[in-house]
């Protein structure tokens, strides 16, 4: 494995590479978490034949708070720095593998990328920015604790007990402790006035595999929104559920989510294929 600080337009943000070299996996984190988050991935057979990139977002993690969090802490903000790590690492075909917050930055880089190979959503409903995208979440006093700046010792034991009920990791706890709160508020703040691109053209017509998972138990989305999402532009055509996991199947359960994100990246490696191969036919044709 290799740490390596990169150089982005929201400050120098930490990140880890495994050995892999078949494609590249940029793995994006949670609110308040870090990219400890994937060590069970890391851990795994896939870190051995992916190139997986887990990255600290802006103000999260060891990456650097920014200097300028109005605009740094946004879903644009988020997403640029993101597209300057690909960018560096000569890795911006990659697919995006993004949790809960991280998958809105999956799709808001999306839509200002061509060339990334796709998106893995984790516990991220693919909603459009505004006041109208609570309604894809349940109706639960911690998720107030999302967008506060200052979080009280109570505060944060009551969120890490919302979103680790069987048991918050060590990183969980670290990170939570070292989270700009900015990044926190500033980011909700601007989610909810309408920031960002709308997803929903990229399910509608977009042709890059777009792949939703989901804990069978998560306390943070309203599991009715679900039946919403229009079948045709996910992989399979609905979400993949983990049985008995929350918020963080990633972690609750490793093997069944890495099996999962693994038939996604090979389907959407066919996908990148056969893509390919329609671009150059014209081309033979008219040699």
């Amino acid at each position: 494995m290799r740490s390596l600080q990169v150089q982005t337009s929201a400050g120098k943000l930490s990140v880890r590479i495994s050995p892999g070299r078949r494609g590249a996996v940029l793995l994006a984190h949670g609110n308040s978490m870090c990219k400890e988050a994937f060590d069970r991935q890391f851990d795994s057979p896939l870190a051995t034949v992916y190139r997986m990139i887990a990255v600290d977002l802006p103000g999260h993690g060891a990456s650097e708070r920014s200097a300028l969090a109005k605009e740094s802490y946004t879903l644009s903000g988020l997403a640029d720095a993101l597209l300057d790590v690909l960018v560096a690492l000569d890795a911006s075909d990659a697919i995006v593998c993004g949790w809960s917050l991280g998958g809105h930055v999956a799709l808001e880089m999306m839509s200002r990328s061509a060339l990334l190979g796709g998106a893995f959503l984790v516990c991220t409903p693919p909603v459009a920015p505004g006041p109208d995208a609570l309604a894809a979440f349940k109706p639960d006093p911690a998720l107030g604790l999302l967008g506060r700046e200052f979080l009280s010792a109570q505060d944060a034991a009551h969120l890490l007990a919302w979103l680790f009920p069987g048991g918050a990791p060590m990183f969980a706890l670290e990170a939570l402790q070292r989270t700009d709160g900015r990044a926190r508020r500033v980011f909700v703040e601007s989610f909810l006035a309408g920031h960002g691109a709308d997803p929903r053209p990229l399910l509608d017509r977009d042709e890059r595999p777009i792949g939703l998972l989901i804990g069978e138990l998560d306390p943070l989305v309203d599991p009715a929104f679900w039946a919403s999402v229009p079948a045709a532009g996910v992989w399979r055509g609905r979400p993949v559920v983990i049985n008995g996991a929350g918020h963080a199947p990633f972690w609750e359960a490793p093997d069944a989510f890495n099996a999962a994100l693994l038939a996604f990246l090979r389907d959407a490696a066919r996908v990148r294929r056969s893509a390919q191969s329609s671009q150059q036919e014209p081309a033979r044709r008219s040699a």
